[in-house]
C-alpha cells in the first residue's frame, strides 16, 4: 500500500464518520423538535362550547364556553365574537340577568336583544394547570381552578336557521407571559 493509498482511506473514514455524525444530528434535531412541539400542545389550553337552543326563546341558543387550562401560567378569556352568520349577537349572562324582569304570571320576559352586540367581553378565568378551586367553607370560589365555564347567550336572526355559527374565542395569559390563544368554535345550529 503506497502512501497517497493512505491517506485516500484515512479520507474515506474520515468523510463517512463526518457524515454519520451529521445524521445523527439532524435526527436529534428533529427528535427535540418534535419534543418541543409535544409539550407545546400539551400545555395549550382546552376549550369546549356546548350550545344547545333556548326553550321558549325563539332563535337563542345558550353557549356554555368551559376552559381548562394546562399551563403553569392561569388564563383568562377576553373576549367572544361572532362572525357567522351575519347579523348574529352575543349577550353575556350578568347583562341578561340584570335586564329581565318577571311578567305578572311569573314568567320571565324576553332576552332583551337591544343589549346584544357582536362582541362581548367575558369573565372567564382558570387559574395555572393543577392548583385546586379555592373554597370558602363548602362553596367553591369562582375563577380559582384550573377549570372554568362561563355562559353567553347567541341571538340567530329570524330566517337564518339552519345555519353554522362561527364564534372567535380570545384567550390570554394572566400574568406577564404575554401569551395570547385565537380559539374558533363552529357549531351546526337549528338541525335538531
Amino acid at each position: 500500500m503506497s502512501f497517497g493509498d493512505s491517506i485516500g482511506l484515512e479520507w474515506l473514514i474520515a468523510t463517512t464518520l463526518a457524515l454519520l455524525a451529521m445524521v445523527v444530528s439532524i435526527w436529534s434535531a428533529r427528535s427535540a423538535h418534535k419534543a418541543l412541539e409535544l409539550t407545546r400542545e400539551q400545555t395549550d389550553p382546552i376549550v369546549t362550547a356546548d350550545v344547545t337552543a333556548l326553550a321558549g326563546e325563539p332563535n337563542w341558543f345558550s353557549v356554555i364556553l368551559t376552559l381548562t387550562n394546562r399551563a403553569d401560567f392561569p388564563l383568562k378569556a377576553e373576549s367572544l365574537s361572532v362572525t357567522r352568520p351575519l347579523g348574529a349577537t352575543l349577550l353575556r349572562r350578568q347583562d341578561e340577568e340584570g335586564a329581565r324582569s318577571s311578567v305578572n304570571d311569573g314568567r320571565l320576559s324576553p332576552l332583551p336583544l337591544n343589549l346584544a352586540t357582536n362582541k362581548v367581553r367575558l369573565s372567564l378565568r382558570a387559574e395555572r394547570a393543577g392548583k385546586p378551586r379555592s373554597r370558602l367553607g363548602s362553596i367553591a370560589l369562582y375563577g380559582t381552578g384550573e377549570q372554568e365555564k362561563e355562559t353567553i347567550y347567541l341571538h340567530v336572526p329570524a330566517g337564518q336557521l339552519p345555519t353554522t355559527a362561527r364564534l372567535q374565542l380570545k384567550l390570554v395569559s394572566a400574568e406577564p407571559k404575554e401569551r395570547c390563544y385565537n380559539v374558533e368554535i363552529v357549531r351546526e345550529l337549528g338541525t335538531e
